[in-house]
């Protein structure tokens, strides 16, 4: 039987955590979170005393999970060293110095850091990049790699490719993999490189954002929000990820957020009736509203136009 992998939905997390609590006062301890901190002192995941209250679980209730996942689960969840909260600047710029000096002795680095190991390294490879290749550096090498980026590091992440299109021409940062694109890099982490490119981006199309802006404006007025709709209806969208907003030409290349899909969910709030609806449904009320309130103002535009022509030909003499 092949074994789940991925994430623990939340239902999940809940039974196997009051499952590990059942296993740990069985075997003697308080809670789950002395048991966890106890074990984890241990010779490694594999350690068999430490992995035999999971092998349990695994074999009794949680068939479809491998026991190396439920003990992983349970620590991140229990560990009292698990729960400290958020990373700060200050604790990141520790970890990599850390890293620098031991290189990636995580058990070490954890201790230092009041963390589990598992949440060193991962928040480490999140960061910074791949930490088999950066231990292979001189320590001069990976103290750089904290400031500039150098030319060989830069042609890596611009030769790189989506679907055959290069990076730095992909119009949707969603469709670009940042933690690969941190592998092919070998010295950089995900945000890093996520950075990176939004910034090489905004320089490609720095002359771009003043006509962007302007088209974004215009979002104001009902025609143009039809306009908008419009093109929306042509792509056919089921849900809003469907789209790709940053290709309608009123954001800026790679943005996160964009004005377009803003403009859209305002439109769709006038409609509370239309939340259960999919995009296409609500773009099918959307659109008759607005193309009425076109042809209201466009007919109001011309009356102004011949009252205007008619208070001006009464002032002219001989008319």
């Amino acid at each position: 039987m092949s074994k789940k992998r991925g994430k623990f939905t939340k239902e999940e997390s809940a039974t196997v955590v009051a499952a590990a609590e059942r296993a740990a006062v069985a075997l003697g301890y308080r809670n789950a979170a002395e048991m966890m901190e106890r074990r984890s002192a241990r010779d490694g995941p594999r350690d068999k005393s430490k992995m035999a209250p999971f092998r349990e679980l695994a074999s009794s209730q949680f068939p479809d999970r491998s026991p190396l996942s439920l003990y992983s689960h349970v620590k991140r969840q229990c560990h009292p060293c698990a729960m400290k909260g958020p990373w700060s600047e200050e604790d990141t710029e520790r970890l990599r110095a850390l890293f620098d000096e031991n290189g990636p002795k995580w058990s070490d680095v954890a201790e230092e850091l009041g963390r589990t190991a598992e949440s060193c390294r991962d928040h480490f490879r999140a960061v910074f990049g791949d930490d088999d290749f950066l231990e292979k550096q001189p320590k001069a090498v990976r103290l750089r790699k904290r400031t500039a980026w150098s030319d060989l590091e830069l042609e890596r992440l611009e030769s790189a490719t989506v679907d055959g299109v290069p990076v730095l021409d992909v119009d949707d940062a969603s469709k670009i993999s940042f933690v690969s694109l941190a592998r092919r890099v070998g010295t950089r982490g995900k945000s890093q490189c996520q950075r990176k490119w939004r910034k090489l981006r905004a320089t490609a199309h720095e002359g771009d954002e003043d006509l962007v802006d302007q088209r974004a404006a215009l979002l104001a007025h009902p025609a143009h929000q039809l306009e908008l709709c419009e093109k929306l209806q042509a792509l056919d969208p089921h849900v809003e990820s469907d789209v790709v907003w940053t290709s309608l030409g009123y954001d800026p290349i790679g943005c996160g957020s964009t004005r377009a899909r803003a403009c859209f969910n305002k439109l769709r709030a006038k409609y509370p009736a239309s939340d259960g609806f999919t995009m296409r449904e609500a773009l099918a009320r959307i659109i008759p509203d607005l193309q009425e309130q076109v042809h209201t103002d466009l007919l109001l535009r011309w009356a102004r136009e011949d009252a205007t022509t008619t208070r001006v030909g009464c002032c002219v003499p001989g008319v």
